[in-house]
């Protein structure tokens, strides 16, 4: 019977405690599902068979990672809340003669019922959505599915490993509290943090300070490689600031309503605003963890949802149906190209195919700084120096090819040059220390510049000589390393995505055969339909991480709502009971209570708001590093997503007012 003993009593605290346990146990099995169900996607060897599977694993191998530390970090909040409602309980056993040995049995019995619960549930229902996934995931990559359902054994083992270990963490961070605390601290111990706070202007101003340095680098930041590093100081200074701000700002909030007597002394407000006097810091960092979390669910599915829905319009993609870039040395120009066009044409006509829309230019790309109106072309070792700001990928073309391809008529003067991508203050510019005068010119619509992480400017010359001379600075310049002009022939050819990629490995081949041996030149054949496949699948794959991601912090969201209105519910029902006593009515009961919510509860979506607002800037500049350049389309989806997720708020709001308000009534 003795060895029963301590199975059974936390088997009855469970029971007991159902209503705080049962969110807990929910929460466990939600992210054992998603973990195995992100495992197994990611581990799946008919997904990685597939033309663009593997490119969406490598998403979901960084989903594994975020899904692992978010579960950790969700799970010692909502079981530090757990056990801070269940102190009292400890306390009794210990007066009534437990030892802090016993109550630790206890706790380690209740664990492992929570890791058997959690994983034989989350597990059940990770296996049985698993295959719902992978159809989704097929979905998003434009995959016909392959296999049924299956189960991952391995998948199974790692996702029982990661959570013993994080529940063993929780079981350790529950000996050390318990085992600090006397039998009467543990008795008051939900009582704690309800001193009236004495508030810190400030650490408010700090916050506010934080907060503007955020927003003031989101909106100035340019794009380039400086903006990922910018990005994630900005979202750490955001964190921060909106915790100080939650915490010690409310504080200033009860103290100026207090002193507004015309709102504070009324029936509906005075009880409120002097309940949430007495418990901020708590409170507001709990508002501050539900800002937080909204704010990532609305940046990360505006920026895949973005990313997913433009790449018709991605700047990585070619205009043309097949492609052909050939790098050649400055001595290799004229009919030899040619001669590569005409062999790839007759090669396609020989296949089977009609080339059509012929496009072609010539062009020198060059990595260079600007500064202050200059263009400087310098070797790495010189740059390392420089900011990433004022780095450029720089496009050499000439003015004919540039009016060809956007059915222009401009012209140039001596000495004059058009600039696309950037500004031009003082209508001249400096190329090497050489002044020219510049006019400013849009960007060439059918150029696909490929991937970069640094903005591009384009550099029009007035003829091929004026070309031919700009690479025999490049090669003075950067020497070995130097960048080599390049041609650029594009055709369509009208047929499906297999026809398109079979016709360009034909070409392919023709070329390598033909030209075998001519070491001066280097020639490229890209098929339009397989970096569409690269990109259908890369962001296919972020989409779905990012959906996933979000109904995990959506569901955390709307935990945190419920353990704060179920805590408040409990700390609150003495009071309201005393009320009542001296005479307050249910009517007015209720008004405090609406009063008393709604002057803080809408605070994480109005700040999430703002939040996203001020990262629109820097969220479009950080996605155009991925080829996205539709800066309208991401706004759509600001204010979709937000104006989705608000009526789910509101929704949520609901429900678990409701259940504050059971709890207050008893």
């Amino acid at each position: 019977m003795k060895i029963l003993f301590y199975p059974k009593l936390a088997f009855n605290g469970i029971k007991k405690n159902k209503r705080l346990y049962f969110p807990y146990l929910l929460t466990c099995s939600v992210m054992v599902m998603m973990m195995y169900i992100t495992l197994y996607l990611a581990r799946s060897e008919s997904i990685a068979n597939t033309p663009r599977g593997a490119w969406a694993q490598l998403c979901l191998w960084l989903g594994i990672i975020v899904i692992s530390l978010f579960s950790l970090l969700f799970l010692f909040y909502s079981f530090s809340v757990l056990i801070k409602n269940r102190s009292r309980e400890f306390g009794l056993y210990n007066v009534l003669g437990m030892n802090k040995r016993n109550i630790a049995r206890i706790l380690l019995w209740e664990s492992i019922y929570t890791l058997i619960t959690s994983i034989l549930c989350g597990l059940f229902a990770g296996i049985l959505l698993s295959r719902l996934a992978q159809l989704c995931l097929y979905k998003l990559i434009g995959t016909e599915p392959e296999s049924g359902l299956l189960i991952d054994l391995g998948a199974v083992l790692i996702t029982f490993f990661i959570f013993a270990v994080i529940l063993f963490l929780l079981l350790l961070y529950s000996f050390v509290r318990i085992g600090r605390l006397s039998a009467v601290k543990l008795l008051h111990s939900e009582k704690e943090g309800e001193k009236a706070p004495k508030g810190n202007i400030f650490s408010a101003l700090i916050g506010a300070v934080l907060l503007c340095i955020a927003y003031y680098l989101s909106v100035t930041t340019n794009a380039g490689i400086d903006a990922i590093f910018i990005f994630f100081i900005a979202v750490i200074l955001v964190i921060a600031a909106s915790y100080l701000l939650f915490i010690s700002g409310s504080v200033s909030l009860c103290r100026m309503l207090k002193k507004n007597k015309k709102y504070y002394y009324r029936a509906n407000h005075f009880v409120s605003v002097s309940t949430m006097a007495y418990r901020m810091k708590k409170n507001g960092a709990g508002l501050a963890s539900i800002c937080i979390l909204s704010t990532m669910v609305l940046v990360m599915l505006t920026s895949t949802i973005s990313l997913f829905s433009g790449i018709q319009t991605s700047t990585l993609i070619r205009s043309c149906d097949i492609s052909l870039l050939i790098q050649y040395g400055s001595d290799k120009r004229g009919d030899t190209l040619t001669e590569y066009c005409d062999t790839a044409l007759d090669t396609v006509k020989k296949k089977g195919g009609e080339p059509e829309n012929l496009l072609s230019y010539d062009y020198l790309e060059v990595g260079g700084l600007y500064i202050d109106g200059e263009i400087i072309m310098k070797p790495v070792e010189v740059a390392d120096n420089a900011s990433a700001n004022q780095i450029r990928d720089i496009y050499f073309i000439t003015l004919s090819d540039y009016n060809r391809i956007n059915g222009l008529c401009e012209t140039l003067s001596d000495g004059e040059l058009l600039i696309a991508g950037e500004e031009i203050t003082g209508g001249g510019i400096k190329i090497n220390g050489t002044q020219y005068s510049a006019k400013q010119a849009p960007m060439p619509q059918d150029i696909t510049y490929g991937e970069t992480i640094f903005e591009v400017m384009f550099v029009v010359l007035p003829d091929s000589k004026a070309l031919y001379d700009m690479c025999l600075m490049n090669n003075e310049v950067y020497g070995e390393s130097a960048s080599q002009l390049t041609r650029y022939y594009g055709f369509d050819v009208g047929v499906d995505s297999a026809e398109e990629e079979r016709l360009a490995g034909y070409v392919e081949n023709a070329l390598a055969e033909k030209y075998r041996g001519d070491e001066r030149t280097i020639f490229f054949v890209e098929a339009r339909c397989k970096t569409y496949d690269m990109l259908v699948a890369t962001y296919g794959g972020l989409l779905f991480l990012g959906i996933f991601l979000g109904l995990v912090f959506v569901f955390a969201t709307v935990l945190i709502i419920y353990y704060k209105q179920v805590s408040e519910g409990y700390e609150d029902r003495d009071r309201f009971a005393t009320m009542r006593s001296v005479g307050m009515t249910e009517r007015e009961i209720k008004k405090s209570i609406n009063s008393q919510t709604l002057t803080v509860f809408f605070a994480p979506l109005i700040a999430a708001g703002v939040h996203l607002a001020f990262a629109f800037p820097i969220i479009a500049k950080t996605i155009r590093m991925f080829g996205f350049a539709d800066t309208p389309l991401l706004l759509i989806s600001n204010i979709i997503c937000f104006a989705v997720f608000a009526l789910f708020y509101i929704f949520a709001y609901k429900i678990t007012s409701g259940i504050y308000l059971k709890i207050i009534e008893r």
